[in-house]
């Protein structure tokens, strides 16, 4: 079996990262992807804060009595990828919300609300250099 190589140009963007290709390096980010849930999930208009959760946060302190009804395990997995691929800075806060998706209370959505609006605010100052 015969197969032939082409080499068109170099790589862009792949499975949702932007590549860019420096002398020096290789940077990876997803603003693009970061915008598409700002805008998914109705928070673009809303102001970025300095941290993804407040300070000394645990799983516990978002576990109340009232029940969020909404697309909470679809804005948990579209953060883990987020966090698995560019962004282990949010890894922690997604992971302590990510433990209550059973019963996910409105704090906890308010706590992952919190993480996007961390995400507008440092989209494009988080590369990963390669």
């Amino acid at each position: 079996m015969n197969s032939r190589c082409l080499n068109l140009a170099p790589a862009t963007e792949f499975i949702g990262i932007r590549l860019v290709f420096t002398p020096a390096e290789l940077k990876l980010d997803q603003e693009e992807y970061i915008d598409k849930m700002l805008k998914r999930f109705n928070m673009s208009d809303y102001k970025p804060c300095s941290t993804p959760l407040e300070p000394k946060c645990t799983s516990a302190d978002f576990a109340d009595s009232e029940l969020f009804e909404g697309p909470f395990r679809e804005l948990i997995g579209s953060l883990l990828y987020l966090a698995v691929t560019t962004r282990p800075d949010i890894l922690f806060s997604v992971n302590c919300l990510s433990q209550l998706q059973e019963k996910p209370a409105v704090a906890a959505w308010t706590g992952l609300k919190r993480i996007l609006r961390y995400l507008k605010g440092t989209k494009n100052l988080f590369q990963i250099g390669v």
